[in-house]
């Protein structure tokens, strides 16, 4: 669950970030990479590797599977709804 609120809280740190540095045009270049690199990294299928050998530790595992297959997704996510959000208030005001 800590895995998934670090993202999360990275995420809207990032999208603070993207808002109040880039210019709209480029928030919106860089969110179709993101998701176009979303979609490219599908299906999420773990490999043997993942696997735990022996009597080690699986933490460390355990966060590199969660990493590694659906970290860039919940990372991105927090991201859809500011940009979003953004764009609808600043065509708003444009009207």
């Amino acid at each position: 669950m800590l895995f998934f609120q670090a993202l999360l809280l990275l995420g809207y740190l990032y999208t603070h970030w993207v808002v109040s540095h880039l210019t709209p045009l480029r928030q919106s270049l860089l969110h179709m990479v993101l998701l176009a690199t979303c979609v490219l990294l599908l299906p999420i299928t773990p490999s043997e590797f993942w696997k735990p050998t022996g009597a080690e530790n699986p933490t460390l595992r355990i966060l590199g599977l969660l990493s590694a297959s659906i970290g860039l997704p919940t990372w991105f996510s927090p991201q859809r709804a500011p940009l979003y959000k953004l764009g609808l208030l600043e065509s708003a005001a444009a009207l």
